[in-house]
């Protein structure tokens, strides 16, 4: 029941705040606000790097792994993190890619928005779904390892998820590969 009242909490939390929440992420996002930026300075300059600068999939990757090493994981369990968030990299593109291209949105008003918002609606909780089924892994090892009486997660769910996840990808890879020839046909491109 306790949980019930958190996320009860929560979500009128959330109803009360998302307006200026929500514009004060678009401000820090922006650059327009620097909140803390008299503590964000000096870890920028021991990590030589700026706010100006892109972190890069390499860069990524070197955190996640001296994070995990850090975290005290084995080497199996990092090679498995990195798989599955590759997995969910390139699917949650490819979803991206295939309901932008079949639902395409050019109008200009007020600010261009490339895909139709009906199926934005329809690509985020499809996005979150495909996530978690390809987390499912990850997030049952985790669980498992707190609780000390718990099995361990079943080996054969990673090879399954990146399974799912290459034909996550290949569906979405061939429904914007027919929907963008579709367009190109019909503005003979």
């Amino acid at each position: 029941m306790d949980f019930f009242w958190t996320i009860a909490v929560l979500v009128v939390a959330l109803g009360i705040t998302w307006r200026y929440l929500g514009s004060y992420m678009a401000a820090v996002f922006d650059g327009r606000v620097h909140f803390l930026g008299w503590a964000e300075r000096p870890i920028y300059r021991a990590l030589g790097t700026s706010p100006e600068h892109e972190q890069t999939w390499k860069r990524y990757a070197g955190s996640l792994v001296i994070f995990s090493a850090i975290g005290g994981d084995s080497l199996a369990v990092i090679s498995e993190n990195l798989v599955i968030a590759l997995a969910l990299t390139v699917e949650e593109v490819f979803i991206g890619l295939a309901i932008g291209a079949s639902h395409p949105d050019f109008q200009e008003r007020p600010r261009p928005r490339f895909v139709d918002p009906l199926w934005l609606l329809v690509m985020i909780p499809l996005g979150f779904t495909v996530a978690f089924v390809t987390g499912v892994p990850i997030i049952l090892r985790d669980v498992f390892s707190v609780v000390p009486s718990a099995p361990s997660a079943p080996l054969y769910l990673f090879p399954a998820s990146v399974v799912f996840a290459v034909v996550v990808t290949i569906f979405c890879y061939r429904w914007a590969r027919g929907s963008v020839r579709r367009m190109m046909s019909e503005y003979k491109i």
